[in-house]
């Protein structure tokens, strides 16, 4: 099986960064997520309960990215991976996460972490 559910461009809030004074006020984060998921079922019956819900996965972005400050956005891709995990019938999950805001002196559109998380068990 080789369906995914795809979003992109999920922009959430989040108190990120090293220095703590980066860390005072939310920056935007831009996040690209697949999910790896079936889609047949849902669309052999074109019912929206048979597949995931794409505004409850945004909804759970956000709230990771909102739960504390972080240093790292290192550490926001894996809670957000182990979240969608936790929460959605998906066996894996890909996410890239960017920091638009970041690196820019440097001549650096933006840095990001991309992860890949399987379900175990």
């Amino acid at each position: 099986m080789s369906d995914t559910i795809q979003l992109r461009g999920v922009r959430v809030m989040a108190h990120v960064g090293v220095p703590d004074d980066e860390r005072a006020a939310p920056q935007q984060l831009v996040v690209d997520v697949d999910l790896l998921f079936d889609i047949r079922p849902a669309a052999a019956a074109d019912d929206f309960t048979l597949t995931i819900d794409y505004a409850a996965v945004r909804t759970t972005l956000q709230r990771i990215a909102e739960a504390q400050p972080y240093r790292l956005i290192e550490t926001i891709a894996e809670r957000m991976a182990e979240a969608l995990l936790a929460e959605f019938p998906t066996s894996r999950v890909r996410m890239l996460v960017k920091k638009p805001a970041a690196l820019h002196a440097f001549g650096v559109d933006y840095p990001a972490v991309e992860i890949v998380r399987q379900r175990h068990g």
